[in-house]
């Protein structure tokens, strides 16, 4: 689920057009999954196949309970399930609190969308809506490939002997692998937890971005890979473990024609860091 609030008034005739352009020139928004004897297989439907894309509510009367208001059921839009045999795989909620403030929602099936997807979906909607309004052709580029393309030549790609070296690669870089980040405890670990999480926000000042670019450029690396290291460090030492893996998003987005789809691309690398063998961490423990 994605949020934008928008201002001044808003042509809602336009924001579906641009919508329905954005479902026509992604097929895989169009995509149900059908399991004819057990075996899903994906089939494109056409943009009237399906319900509207856009779903609208008017709170303008509702005065200062407005904005609670569209919030709740904004949060209750983002809570519907799909359901991947018959629905869309975007949904749209627009909620107009007054004559120049709506809330727009935007909930995507996960199957068929990632992260890198919403810069793309973002990108796209203001640019088929300012041409809606002005009632020209959008000035979008043509899509060398859709996402089945994409599938179709990671499944060859795989099947031509790439899944049996990436699975060897993979298997040996964690065999002997940490199953658990020891971290310190206040307490048990529940046994039925329930994966509740949460982010820290941490700002770097100019000057210290600078001198870890530094390092960066210095080692042949990139800026992430120091963070990355001191992120493994600072886990190595909590732990007092000598290793660590850490989870890191890949976009997957290999190939150059695929930066401008929507589609579902990223990959979990699991990262296996030796930050406490490289610094003798016993020592290091013992003098702290």
């Amino acid at each position: 689920p994605m949020g934008l609030r928008l201002e001044g008034t808003v042509d809602a005739g336009a924001l579906r057009v641009a919508l329905e352009g954005i479902v026509a020139r992604h097929a895989v928004l169009r995509t149900v999954i059908e399991a004819a004897e057990g075996l899903p297989v994906g089939r494109v439907l056409p943009v009237d196949a399906f319900g509207p894309v856009l779903e609208e509510v008017d709170l303008c009367d509702s005065g200062e309970g407005a904005e609670s208001e569209a919030l709740s059921l904004l949060e209750a839009f983002g809570r519907r399930p799909f359901d991947l045999s018959r629905d869309l795989r975007l949904r749209c909620l627009l909620v107009r609190v007054s004559g120049t403030e709506s809330l727009l929602g935007l909930v995507a099936d996960h199957g068929s969308f990632d992260g890198s997807s919403v810069s793309v979906l973002l990108d796209e909607l203001s640019a088929l809506y300012a041409a809606a309004l002005s009632g020209r052709e959008a000035d979008l580029p043509a899509l060398a490939w859709s996402f089945a393309d994409w599938a179709s030549w990671q499944r060859g790609w795989l099947e031509a002997g790439a899944l049996e070296g990436a699975l060897g690669y993979w298997e040996a870089h964690l065999r002997g692998a940490p199953q658990v980040l020891d971290l310190p405890m206040d307490r048990d670990r529940a046994p039925d937890r329930r994966r509740r999480s949460g982010h820290v926000a941490v700002g770097l000042d100019a000057e210290l971005r600078a001198s870890l670019e530094r390092v960066a450029l210095a080692h042949g690396t990139t800026l992430y890979a120091v963070l990355l290291a001191g992120f493994g460090l600072v886990l190595s030492f909590l732990s007092r473990q000598d290793e660590v893996v850490i989870g890191s998003p890949s976009a997957g987005r290999v190939q150059a024609e695929s930066g401008g789809l929507i589609g579902f691309f990223v990959n979990t690398l699991a990262l296996r860091l030796s930050p406490g063998a490289a610094v003798d961490l016993g020592s290091y423990l013992s003098q702290t």
